[in-house]
């Protein structure tokens, strides 16, 4: 019974991630000019909203029916005008190395091989967007010295509380 309560709450805070990357990633895209970087940060999105609708179905099969992903993240809150993709980049690679802890720790599980299968080809897939996001970084511009808005107060304070 332990196991299947410890199971739930990895899915759990794993769909939570997968909906913070969906709903960041579908805002990013708005802002963002750079055809190449909108279409990553696309696929990023509809890959984050897909997984997400996969482990609600796991939730499904373990009898969790009133499961609502958080909504953690209050990035597109945040005005364009204090927007900085080097942050948000970050932000994504902070969540991506959280989900990449959660789907290793998901794969050694006991749950059916089939599912297992698909939860590691989901964490080879969070490793590849973990270095898209890492050459995207590559371009972003940068700030000198300063700290601007969202890596000062953003995401320390989004990665502090997501998972408290």
């Amino acid at each position: 019974m332990e196991n299947k309560e410890k199971l739930i709450e990895t899915l759990q805070s794993a769909v939570d991630t997968e909906n913070t990357l969906h709903f960041c990633y579908s805002y990013l895209v708005s802002l963002i000019h750079n055809s190449g970087a909108r279409q990553n940060f696309t696929l990023l999105s509809q890959s984050a909203k897909l997984n997400q609708e996969f482990l609600i179905n796991l939730l499904k099969g373990l009898e969790v029916e009133e499961f609502l992903p958080e909504h953690k993240c209050k990035f597109c809150n945040i005005k364009a005008e204090s927007f900085s993709l080097q942050g948000a980049i970050s932000l994504g690679i902070e969540i991506l190395d959280l989900q990449i802890k959660l789907y290793r720790d998901l794969a050694l599980m006991d749950i059916n091989a089939h599912e297992k299968a698909r939860l590691r080809a989901i964490l080879e897939d969070k490793i590849n967007h973990r270095e898209i996001l890492k050459k995207e970084s590559k371009f972003a511009v940068k700030e000198d010295e300063k700290l601007n808005f969202i890596e000062s107060y953003c995401i320390p304070g989004i990665i502090a509380k997501l998972w408290e």
